[in-house]
């Protein structure tokens, strides 16, 4: 990842004095200005900017990124600029684990702790920091985040995460990649129906939708065969979740097999309608009337 310098003064020099140990006021009202927020996209370029920054300094930075990082929503919620401080303290651990692998296990720490938040654009630094990790750290990191893989919204982050190219393609043992995809269908197969209702549900089943058709792109059909094995699990979201996830024109032409039989397999699962009109049984015989 290229990195970018930050060209506001006033905000560097803000910087300074907050990784000094001094008042944060200043900073967090620099970051919240050119924040971009509230409005429909945040300020990523600057988000990434302030990160490459401190993977520059080093660990003097890391208290202030954990302060930053661990703001509760209740001190300041989303959809409003306060959102965009803790999103930068997420990012800002995630480029100090990229640089330094002496603190990565501190930055993955703090990440699953904030996979879960319940600020969207949070959860989203998390995964703009596990791209970050991955495509230094490789299968390295496939391994670190089998402990993710309890959780929705932590599995769904690693999915996605682990979609992005820069991460990809630096994975080579395909059955840990797989492994993982395995991990997230069970989590959905054993869903309860309470916790169905959950947004991390949903949003793990997003990724369940696209993330196998871009592994497959990477380590083959032994990615398929995890999706197939969807179709008989008896259930409906995991079913219907391996329809999209070879419904894209790519994946169907280079692996057309698989993908017939994951059709076929589909199919024949789908429970037959019933239809009392249309079935052709006996009824049942009834006494005449008193």
């Amino acid at each position: 990842m290229r990195e970018v310098a930050i060209k506001n003064d006033l905000l560097l020099g803000a910087l300074d004095v907050a990784q000094r140990g001094g008042s944060t006021d200043k900073l967090y009202r620099e970051l919240m200005t050119a924040s971009g927020l509230p409005g429909t996209r945040a300020n990523v370029s600057l988000a990434n900017a302030l990160a490459d920054e401190c993977a520059r300094r080093g660990k003097p930075m890391d208290a202030l990124l954990t302060k930053m990082a661990g703001i509760s929503a209740d001190e300041m919620p989303g959809g409003s600029p306060m959102e965009f401080i803790p999103m930068c303290g997420v990012l800002g651990w995630g480029a100090r684990g990229a640089s330094d692998p002496k603190v990565r296990r501190e930055a993955l720490t703090l990440l699953h702790e904030a996979a879960d938040d319940l600020r969207y654009r949070v959860r989203e630094a998390v995964v703009l920091s596990l791209v970050r990790l991955g495509a230094v750290m490789g299968d390295g990191l496939v391994l670190e985040v089998e402990s993710w893989m309890d959780g929705f919204f932590h599995a769904a982050n690693v999915l996605t995460a682990l979609s992005d190219p820069a991460w990809r393609n630096e994975t080579h043992d395909a059955a840990q990649v797989v492994a993982r995809l395995h991990e997230a269908a069970e989590l959905i197969r054993h869903a309860t129906r309470s916790s169905m209702r959950y947004p991390g549900y949903k949003a793990l089943l997003d990724a369940l939708r696209t993330a196998p058709a871009l592994f497959a792109s990477r380590h083959g059909g032994v990615v398929l065969e995890e999706v197939h094995r969807w179709t008989s699990l008896g259930n409906v979201d995991l079913r219907e979740a391996s329809t999209a996830a070879v419904s894209d024109e790519k994946t169907r032409s280079r692996f057309g097999d698989a993908v017939k039989e994951i059709q076929k397999s589909r199919d024949a699962a789908v429970p037959v309608p019933r239809d009392g009109k249309k079935v052709d049984l006996p009824t049942r015989k009834r006494g005449k009337r008193r």
